[in-house]
């Protein structure tokens, strides 16, 4: 597992991991009793969320946008997928 699915999971509020957990457990019930970073990670095998990733990737391409766009995605919902929250996110992990 790469360590931006670990890093973007320790960066999460205890609050923000349960909601990520709730939520993408409600939509999937069979990943109920996964870890963020688990969830993070096959988001990003499966290519998830294209159309909110390559629009912001092809702006910015930054390393670990679609681990960051998945964590708020599932934390917030779709319309809080912003820059402003892209790099919150990135500035915790600094």
């Amino acid at each position: 597992m790469s360590d931006i699915y670990l890093q973007t999971q320790s960066v999460l509020t205890a609050k923000e991991r349960e909601t990520f957990l709730k939520n993408f457990g409600e939509a999937n019930p069979h990943w109920r009793g996964a870890h963020v970073a688990d969830v993070l990670a096959e988001l990003a095998n499966a290519d998830a969320n294209l159309d909110l990733v390559e629009p912001m990737y092809e702006n910015h391409p930054v390393k670990g946008l679609a681990t960051f766009i998945h964590a708020i995605f599932w934390t917030h919902g779709r319309d809080a997928v912003t820059w402003e929250r892209v790099h919150e996110l990135m500035e915790r992990l600094t």
